[in-house]
């Protein structure tokens, strides 16, 4: 991922992967319950949706345009690589560990 141009995949949580370590990616929902994360970090510039495999035919297709796409501009994939490492920086776990300690009072 670190060294990769591009990325093709599935949109599940590997996405936010991806956008950790800057890489451009381009995103097919495999799942319904994948739809809303890939809306959402497609609108934030994060990723590049290609298509739904459960409802369009013509994913592939999707899928190949969007490659030629990005492959031809690397200024629209630095800019899904900057926006996705401003946008998930790989630090929720603490985050969410420090919130339990200090609810639970025990901050360490």
């Amino acid at each position: 991922m670190l060294e990769a141009d591009l990325a093709i995949s599935a949109a599940g949580q590997t996405l936010y992967e991806l956008a950790a370590v800057g890489c451009p990616t381009i995103a097919v929902a495999v799942a319904s319950n994948q739809l809303g994360q890939l809306r959402a970090l497609a609108d934030a510039g994060t990723v590049a949706m290609a298509g739904d495999a459960t409802s369009d035919k013509d994913v592939m297709d999707g899928i190949g345009s969007t490659v030629n796409a990005l492959l031809a501009d690397a200024n629209a994939r630095n800019a899904m690589s900057v926006t996705g490492q401003q946008l998930v920086d790989g630090q929720g776990a603490k985050r969410v560990a420090a919130a339990i300690r200090a609810a639970s009072g025990s901050e360490r």
